[in-house]
Formats: C-alpha cells, structure tokens, sequence
C-alpha cells in the first residue's frame, strides 16, 4: 500500500513537502524548497516533491492508493480562494495535487484523500517517530486550523486522544514571529532570536498564558485573528522599549529606511527583550508540559510543532522532575507534516508505519557514478578516495573548512551529517571564519556533532539529541578545548551522531577524536547566504565555488581549491 503524504497549498503556506511509505516503511521524503532551490517555498504546491517522491519509488501516480493532506482541506481551500464556506472535495484535491497536467499517467483512478488536521498531522508523525509505546505528544507552533498549541495522548495504533486546545492568544509561536519581526529579522528567522538570546540579559515581563483557555469553534476569520496577536506583541514590544519595530508588521520585509546593520547588530536593549522572550517560552513549554503530564499521567513527551525547534526549551522539560523522556523529531515543523499525514492515514488502514531516527536522512542522494559524470561534465578533476569519512578527518586536522555531501538529505532544517560544513571546534576564530563564509552574524553559534557515546563526557544532561534538538552545557574542560561550540552561556546546540544510524559520519569524527583527542566536530548547513541546504552534486559545486569552502567531499570525490 502506498500512502502519499504531502503539504503545501497556493496562498499562505511555507515549508511544503512530500512523503512516501509502502506498507508503513518510509521510501522517500523531501522539502520543496530543496528542489526548487528557494528557501521555504512559499505558496507552492509540492509538485517538484511528489515528482521526487515517485521517481524514488519507481512508481507512477496510479499506482498511489491514499494520499494525504497535513491540513482541513476546506479550510485550506476556503483560505485560498476567500470564500469562508468553501468545501473541498476528494476531487478538487485530487486534481490539486496531481493534476493531470503534471501526472497524466494517474488516468482516472480516484484514490481517496484524506485530510489531517494539521496538529494531529504534526502529532502523528513525532508519535511514529518516537518509538515510544505511549506518549503525552504536545504540539505547539504558530497556529494550526484554529489553534495554536494541542496537548493529545498518544498511544499504540496511532490512536490520539485529545487533552486540550488552545487558542491564538495562546500562541507561542506567534509571539516569536512577533519578535523577529519586531528586530528587523524578517519572517523565519526564529534561530537568529534564539542565538542573540544568549547575549542579552531577561529583564522585561511578559504575562503567562492562561492555561484554561480553550481553542473556539472553527472560524474561518483565522488569519484576522492571527494577525491580531501578532500585531497585538508588537505594540507590547514598542511598549516595553520605548522604540518601534524594525520590520513592516503587514510585509515582514526589514524597513528600507533603516540600515542593515541595525539589524544584524541589535542594540543592548533587544537583545535583553531577545532573551526575555526566550526564557519566556522556555517557563511556557514546561507549564503546558507539566499541564499535560496532569492530564494524561505520562511521563515520556514528544514535542512538535515549530516550537520544537527551540533547543533550549527542549533541554529545560528534559530536566523537569515530571518527564522521563524527551523526543523532538527531525523536522517539527511544516516540513514534517507531509509525513505525519502519512503515518495518521496508514495507521487508519491498519498498517503501523516503522521509523527510526534513520527516517531523516530520506531525501535525494547521488552515487559515485552520477558524481562522475558531472565532473566530466563541468571539465573538473577530482581525487576518487577509498574512504572519504577519512580524509574528512585528516582535513579538519588541518584546519580546513570542508563541505560534506554524502548519502540521503536531511529532512527537517539542521544538516545532521550529510550536507555539512564541518570544522575544527579547537580554535575559536575558526567559528567567526565559518560564520563569515555563510555570511552569518558574528554572534550566531554554531554546533557540536559528538559520539553519541561520549555525550556525557563532554556536556551535562546526558540529551538523546541526534536531530541537534537539544541546547546542553558544555563541560567546562571540553569548553577550554572546544571554544568554537560554546555559545555565549555556556551551552551548545549539540548532536548526538549514533553508529549504526550515520556510519560515515560517525567515522569521521572517531578519526578525528582519535588523532585530536577530543570527538567532536563543528558542524552547520551546507548552504550559504539565503539558499536552502543543498539537495544535489550541482549544487553543492556552485555553493562551493561561490564561497569561502576549503574542501568539498563529494561521495568519495575530493575537491581542494589549493589543489
């Protein structure tokens, strides 16, 4: 049985996808925007994913027998069009999603559509993942259909029972697009705020939700009502500074008026709001969590949802003396709800989708021979190497900044090991020199990918962290041998890297733990500037060649620009 998950719609989306499973095994999942090469994809249908998706699993459209949709189609619908009332049918889906200009092939077999509502799309996907047989699953993002966090119990057959709703004035994700918004960040840069928080000092107050709040009725005004609060944390932010957004509240584009650099470089005042919202959020993650664990008496958490990608909330409900465990998935935000759509419809027919944390690294790949023949191509020479994990190794010890490209794409924002920068954590100029390269601001961290073994030797908190969801404190021996991976409190955003999930990657940090004595390595997005991750051999040349890389390992190709 094939279950084709997807989400993505013409008018008010971002970070649409695709996903495939056969009779509950994950074949293949891919981001839009890696294939269209525009970051988040804003608006699009995920045509170019599905075309992926399908062509991976060398099957056409008819052979598709459920497709799924990570959002309330009529509501999809009715927000697209304008007409609040508007009712999508399996065939106007159908024909939305593969349409028979794209996919002529699919002929007139009506597969069922179904659709997920957006948090039980979100929810499914991290339960599947999780390999927890029971779970309290909180999904907190910027809204869903009608809400904007949801507390469920999960538990085995995929079945989630509702806890609560709540609504768009409960929305934490809303008051961080506020936030970035408001310091001139633009949309989707949730991670600058995160970083900048660090450097500033939680002094102003911000009120706690109303934990008894519940979601209303559907509504088809929604994005009035999200553009309310959003607009409503703006003026709390002007209130608390005495000085005005830095963004166009309506646009989200940076005012033409101000100069870059009042962005990029944010007084002392925002970055003490940048940390008060962060501690904030993080006090707001573990209320609802500790609300959940109440209502459920679970003690094993699965948060999703984009606030999932908050890294130092995750590591904070790690430690609260209610919660066991702690699982946040590789792609938490919409990115995800492809394949969560997925997992919902194939628990429906009875088929148990099987994850492990391996579903990550799903997307596009490229063999030696493909590599090959576009260096023929593009008239390149390139050393063939028997094992590339070990000259990626021995070019860290140098003290080279190498691009990595091997095996299947991440799915989800953080490269984890397969389209990776990766440096030396030794020196810490060369974190300032990999921040320059991808033109990054000089007070952005970035992260350590460790031995999943030796975790505990180096940070404290003992994360299962191998999607890089957790913040951790660096041991202070390892932040005197490491400066580059320590940001500016003493944490880390660190990975967990697993032998038997990554082999290649984890072999070259074991060499390059054995010969520096320290297994560790710096580890960021191979992407530069506004461009997404990189998704094909082509390109990771252009992003080489356009930057400052030393080295790019291509499968087992080596290029170095000193030859």
């Amino acid at each position: 049985m094939y279950v084709l998950g997807v989400n993505g719609w013409s008018r008010g989306c971002h970070d649409p996808s695709a996903a495939l499973l056969r009779d509950g095994e994950l074949v293949c999942a891919v981001e839009e925007e890696r294939l269209l090469r525009r970051k988040h994809a804003l608006d699009r249908l995920p045509h170019l994913a599905i075309d992926y998706c399908l062509g991976a699993a060398g099957i056409t459209a008819a052979e598709i027998d459920h497709v799924a949709v990570g959002w309330d189609g009529n509501h999809l619908l009715a927000y697209s069009t304008g007409r609040p009332h508007a009712q999508a049918s399996e065939g106007v889906l159908r024909e939305v999603y593969l349409p028979h200009s794209l996919f002529p092939e699919r002929g007139d077999r009506a597969m069922p559509v179904t659709c997920v509502d957006h948090h039980r799309a979100h929810a499914a996907g991290a339960f599947a993942a999780s390999g927890f047989r029971e779970a309290l699953v909180v999904v907190i993002d910027g809204s869903g259909e009608y809400e904007s966090t949801t507390l469920l119990r999960a538990s085995a057959g995929g079945r989630l029972e509702l806890l609560r709703r709540y609504p768009f004035s409960c929305s934490i994700g809303l008051l961080y697009d506020a936030l970035t918004l408001y310091l001139g960040f633009g949309r989707f840069h949730h991670g600058k705020v995160m970083g900048l928080a660090a450097h500033g000092t939680p002094r102003f107050e911000l009120p706690d939700l109303d934990l008894d709040a519940e979601a209303p009725p559907r509504d088809p005004a929604r994005r009035d009502h999200e553009q309310a609060v959003v607009d409503h944390w703006l003026r709390t932010f002007e209130s608390l500074t005495g000085r005005g957004t830095l963004t166009h509240p309506r646009t989200r584009q940076v005012d033409d008026g101000l100069r870059r650099s009042d962005a990029s470089e944010p007084s002392a005042q925002h970055r003490d709001l940048a940390a008060s919202a962060q501690a904030w959020l993080e006090q707001q993650v573990c209320r609802l969590v500790r609300h959940g664990v109440a209502l459920c008496g679970l003690h094993d958490v699965v948060i999703t949802g984009g606030v999932g990608l908050s890294c130092p909330a995750n590591f904070r409900v790690l430690g609260l003396p209610e919660v066991d465990r702690v699982y946040v998935p590789s792609a938490p935000g919409d990115a995800g709800v492809s394949l969560g759509a997925a997992c919902a419809v194939s628990w429906a027919a009875g088929v148990e989708p099987r994850l492990d944390d391996a579903h990550c690294y799903a997307g596009p790949s490229a063999s030696d021979a493909q590599v090959a023949a576009l260096l023929r191509r593009c008239g390149l020479t390139a050393l063939q190497v028997d094992e590339p994990a070990r000259v990626v190794a021995d070019e860290l010890l140098r003290g080279r900044v190498v691009a990595w490209f091997h095996d299947g794409l991440e799915l989800g924002p953080r490269a984890l090991g397969h389209r990776s920068i990766l440096a030396s954590p030794l020196e810490l100029e060369t974190r300032h020199r990999v921040n320059r390269i991808k033109g990054r601001e000089p007070w952005r961290p970035l992260a350590p990918s460790v031995l999943a073994e030796s975790t505990t030797d180096h940070f404290e908190g003992d994360p299962h962290s191998p999607f890089m969801s957790f913040s951790a404190p660096v041991r202070e021996a390892t932040a005197r041998r490491a400066p580059a991976i320590v940001h500016e409190d003493g944490t880390a955003r660190l990975q967990t890297v697993h032998r038997d999930t990554t082999p290649a990657f984890w072999t070259a940090i074991d060499a390059f733990g054995r010969d520096s004595g320290l297994p560790i390595v710096m580890n960021t997005s191979f992407n530069v500037g506004p461009e997404p991750l990189v998704c094909s051999p082509l390109d990771a040349l252009r992003t080489f060649w356009a930057s400052g890389l030393d080295t790019l390992v291509l499968e087992s190709f080596v290029l170095r620009k000193d030859g």
